[in-house]
């Protein structure tokens, strides 16, 4: 069905001298969002380990990818995180997609985290970004009271339309 087009980024991608490549990389990943780059860094709750570089990779091998900016001492994060983050349900539609989870822990107020967060217009953490491979220039900034319906619409902008 048309209604599933927009989530196979390879379509829209750039790349269109090695579409062959792209889909191979994306078929790997359906599964379980594996990070393209193997030695990716986790945490020790399995999440990746946010940085620069690492978010570009993953855009670049075409998959969405969503940042938690979150500190221990920040209460609205640990809400965020053990209610809805850590849910089957999240893990299950960031699975649907393809996307990377990348948790970037300013406990320690990590100065590159600061100025990751100044580059989204915020002085402080909850901060929750999507980034899309088709769209890897205009993250979408999501409230600080995260649901499952605000995940579900950065995911899937198109589902609106789509219902007949």
């Amino acid at each position: 069905s048309m209604a599933c087009g927009w989530s196979m980024p390879w379509a829209m991608a750039p790349h269109e001298e090695k579409p062959v490549g792209v889909y191979a990389e994306m078929g790997k990943v359906k599964g379980g969002a594996e990070h393209p780059d193997p030695d990716a860094k986790k945490d020790e709750d399995g999440y990746y380990v946010w940085s620069e570089e690492r978010v570009n990779e993953a855009l670049q091998a075409g998959h969405p990818v969503f940042i938690d900016f979150g500190a221990a001492w920040c209460l609205t994060c640990q809400v965020n995180e053990q209610g809805l983050l850590n849910s089957d349900k999240v893990e299950e539609l960031f699975k649907r997609h393809g996307a990377v989870f990348f948790k970037a822990d300013w406990t320690g107020r990590n100065p590159e985290i600061t100025e990751a967060l100044a580059g989204f217009g915020r002085s402080g953490v909850p901060l929750y970004v999507c980034i899309m491979p088709q769209n890897p220039h205009k993250p979408i900034i999501l409230p600080e009271l995260l649901t499952y319906d605000d995940l579900e619409e950065a995911f899937e902008p198109v589902r609106e339309e789509v219902k007949r």
